[in-house]
């Protein structure tokens, strides 16, 4: 079933916070696919940051660390950094983070994909100049 968060392309990242001891800090994470969504618990330790991705309790088993896609699980990570720099700015540990990012192998197609139309148009430009100035010269008396 298709789910409100659901994106046409990129992942949508939900993480709720769940849990603040003197220790850590464990937040509820769903990420959200368009063909599936997943759901782990990511910790954070308030000492220095570093993350550890877990099976959310009553989650799926494939949302472990080792099954999120490469690109989603370094987007995670980067989150987890955001929360942890704010958190030592302001004090506090955000309650709820919503993010949404797209695939860059996504974005990297789309824009050889942009830079291959935008050199045919220059050549194509190049080409109809070109033509214009022989033309223009040839109508001119010797």
């Amino acid at each position: 079933m298709v789910h409100a968060m659901t994106p046409s392309f990129g992942a949508r990242f939900e993480m709720l916070r769940q849990a603040v001891d003197a220790v850590s800090v464990m937040y509820a994470v769903t990420i959200y696919l368009p063909t599936q969504t997943l759901r782990c618990a990511l910790q954070v330790d308030r000492s220095d940051g570093r993350c550890q991705i877990r099976s959310a309790p009553g989650a799926d088993a494939y949302a472990a660390e080792r099954d999120l896609p490469a690109w989603v699980h370094k987007h995670l990570l980067a989150l987890a950094r955001q929360l942890f720099r704010e958190a030592q700015r302001d004090g506090e540990w955000l309650r709820r983070l919503m993010r949404w990012h797209e695939d860059p192998h996504a974005t990297e197609s789309r824009g050889q994909r942009l830079t291959g139309q935008s050199e045919a148009r220059a050549r194509s430009g190049a080409l109809h100049d070109g033509d214009a100035t022989a033309t223009a010269g040839a109508d001119e008396p010797a």
